[in-house]
């Protein structure tokens, strides 16, 4: 989509997604003391001209246990100059929102295999109810699982 087009003007958007990933680096920006310099050099940039892929990542980095902090930025670049630098942040309740429906979801998939795993484990103490009631064929079980 050309949102402008004059071939006298270039205009261009950046998206950067900044991250703090790893944990030296996040106590060093915690820390207050730069003697190793700025500490918004500590974080790894993405940069994108689309705002997909950079909420994507964002997203995705948004949820990982492995991400300290993390910033979305918007950059307008006139003729080679940037003219707008804004920082984009979500709404803390969609976050809150998505979180909680990723929660939802994992509660619902682990009540389910909590379901199957009684069910197994109920037809597991059959089975061995029954290899103890006829060792003959226990003693067959065995050397099964010895040549498999």
């Amino acid at each position: 989509m050309v949102a402008y087009k004059d071939s006298s003007v270039d205009i261009e958007t950046k998206y950067t997604v900044e991250v703090v990933d790893d944990k030296k680096d996040w106590d060093y920006i915690c820390n207050g003391v730069f003697n190793h310099g700025e500490p918004w050099e500590r974080y790894k940039k993405h940069v994108f001209s689309s705002l997909d892929k950079a909420m994507s990542l964002y997203l995705a980095l948004s949820f990982s246990d492995k991400v300290y902090d993390i910033k979305l930025f918007e950059q307008i670049v006139l003729n080679g100059e940037i003219v707008k630098e804004s920082y984009l942040e979500l709404d803390s309740s969609l976050l809150y929102s998505i979180r909680g429906q990723i929660n939802k979801d994992m509660c619902d998939q682990l009540y389910r295999l909590k379901d199957r795993a009684a069910e197994q484990e109920a037809m597991l103490h059959k089975h061995d109810e029954f290899l103890r009631k006829y060792p003959h064929v226990n003693d067959g079980f065995k050397k099964f699982l010895e040549i498999s």
